[in-house]
């Protein structure tokens, strides 16, 4: 009857652990289909959230700062002056239209967007008429609305080690606003 008792336990014993071998190995399977996935997303989350753009914009690429962004056909872009764009600041570009439109690449702060924007204008003469998180190319951004003796949009979006502004400087018109909402909706980050 022991030997009996022992061979049922042991055949138990070797039962559970098949099954549960077996579990493990659907487990492992259902993982590594579930990181699949993953990717897959994580994929489709880096593609251009591009809404339609206007027939005849162009595209300016910075493969250095990992950005490319659509433009009227009619803007002129222009290198700035580093040094023009303050601290921190390691490239700048002028976007000439109705209006003047920058895109400024930073290096990304050590503390939070919000909080970084915070010290920017707490310290600056501008006013700050108002605030706002949107969504810039799948990334959380932070606009903030200022005037000093003219009024700016800016749109702030940190992307791997950078900060990225959007501006636009006197947005007096309609016409400026859709062009500037069109440039931060086309606004997207490459690899």
């Amino acid at each position: 009857m022991k030997k009996f008792l022992s061979i049922v336990i042991i055949s138990l014993l070797l039962i559970f652990n098949i099954f549960f071998l077996i579990q493990n190995q659907n487990l492992e399977k259902e993982i590594i289909v579930l990181n699949q996935k993953i990717e897959e997303l994580e994929k489709q989350e880096q593609k251009p959230v591009v809404e339609k753009i206007p027939e005849g914009w162009k595209e300016y690429r910075n493969e250095k700062y990992n950005y490319a962004v659509s433009y009227p056909r009619t803007i002129e872009i222009e290198d700035i002056n580093v040094q023009q764009c303050g601290s921190g600041c390691l490239d700048a570009k002028e976007f000439f239209y109705i209006s003047t439109f920058h895109i400024f690449t930073y290096i990304k702060p050590e503390n939070n967007l919000e909080d970084y924007i915070e010290n920017i204008f707490k310290n600056s003469v501008a006013d700050v008429n108002s605030t706002k998180w949107i969504d810039v190319a799948r990334h959380k951004g932070y606009q903030v609305r200022a005037s000093v003796d003219y009024e700016v949009i800016y749109t702030y979006v940190i992307y791997k080690n950078y900060l990225y502004e959007i501006s636009v400087i006197n947005p007096e018109n309609e016409k400026v606003l859709d062009v500037y909402d069109t440039i931060l909706k086309s606004f997207r980050f490459i690899d």
